[in-house]
């Protein structure tokens, strides 16, 4: 479920001016900065247009934003932005996007001064950490500053913004539009995240994925129907269940040691299919080592064993393994593991796997 809160406008107020001006009086006659252009000497302001006041409230009604997880759309501030809310650290609550005005005759724009702290490497000058005229907490990402496009009518602002929330969408994006010389609107930008069990009801979506766009080995994993998220680390995790894959990670991690990947292979996994994960594990560069915690259930541990073993062959490789197997046909994996000829550390705990992976560093 995607949660949208809609309002007059946003908790922030991405505005400058240029001193002395300490208020909004003065914003229908400043000039239109050209293309290219930046004020040297703008400084945020307040201004009560905007729910960025008082503190108390606009702090109040973020967490409850925060806690729902929702986005923010909002408008009636003039300048179009896209920003992140902090509450009690910069980034800490949800995301904001105000829509921008249609017209120019009020060109609110935003060109402090200062940069803003922990820009992102390349982004414009305005973006980054800053507080606003009322001493809020805000990651501006963009701002539709005003500009003479120098085409007709002037007036209008040369950008428009719009928003997607359709299509079983599990993020969603906003994308600019530029005004184009036939009033013909030309995409800059847009990224969209779709939740990959609805794409079976959306054929035309389908068709635009892009493997190239795409990691490689999460690509190949998602063709095989197994959940795998590659990681920075060198221990290979394979893993039956979303629950002992992430509790795995943590114990990867609490011993000093760090995940190369994300894999939960499935409950009805095959052998097959066991060795086709196991391939993509090894077949990432980074990898050492290999942790295998398997709870046997619906997957035997002896199918995982054979998959394990069936993946090391193919591939001719020799790298340590620290292997946990309980529930069904644990003893029979183990026999399998043992009989293989492969560098195997068995663990009975997650205290033990911890100890092995000390021991295989």
């Amino acid at each position: 479920l995607f949660k949208v809160v809609l309002s007059q406008t946003i908790f922030a107020n991405v505005a400058t001016l240029p001193p002395p001006a300490k208020t909004d009086a003065v914003t229908p006659r400043l000039a239109v900065v050209p293309a290219g252009g930046y004020p040297p000497d703008d400084m945020p302001v307040s201004d009560g247009d905007s729910n960025g006041w008082p503190s108390l409230g606009r702090d109040r009604a973020l967490r409850k934003i925060r806690k729902a997880f929702a986005l923010h759309i909002a408008g009636d501030q003039h300048l179009g932005s896209t920003i992140r809310y902090g509450v009690d650290e910069w980034g800490d609550a949800g995301y904001a996007l105000c829509v921008p005005s249609v017209a120019n005759t009020w060109p609110r724009r935003w060109y402090p001064a200062e940069r803003g702290a922990n820009q992102a490497e390349g982004a414009a000058r305005n973006t980054g950490d800053y507080l606003d005229g009322f001493g809020n907490k805000m990651t501006v990402f963009a701002a539709s500053n005003p500009v003479d496009a120098e085409r007709e009518p002037a007036a209008l602002y040369n950008l428009l913004g719009l928003i997607y929330l359709e299509k079983d969408d599990s993020r969603n994006a906003a994308a600019s539009f530029l005004r184009a010389l036939k009033e013909d609107p030309r995409q800059l930008d847009a990224k969209l995240n779709l939740d990959d069990d609805s794409l079976f009801r959306h054929t035309d979506l389908q068709e635009l994925r892009d493997p190239a766009q795409e990691d490689e080995l999460e690509y190949r994993a998602a063709s095989l129907d197994i959940a795998y998220v590659k990681l920075d680390g060198d221990v290979g995790c394979l893993v039956n269940g979303a629950g002992l894959a992430m509790a795995t990670l943590d114990v990867t991690t609490a011993a000093g040691a760090m995940p190369a990947n994300f894999l939960d292979v499935g409950g009805g996994a095959t052998i097959e299919k066991v060795a086709s994960a196991v391939s993509i594990i090894l077949s990432d560069r980074k990898v050492t080592r290999v942790l295998v915690n398997i709870f046997g259930g619906i997957l035997r541990c002896d199918v995982a064993a054979s998959g394990v073993v069936k993946a090391y062959r193919d591939h001719g490789i020799n790298l340590p393994l620290v292997v946990r197997l309980l529930g069904t046909n644990a003893e029979e994996g183990r026999t399998i593991f043992a009989e293989s000829g492969l560098p195997v550390t068995f663990a009975d705990n997650l205290n033990d796997i911890a100890a092995a992976l000390g021991q295989t560093s």
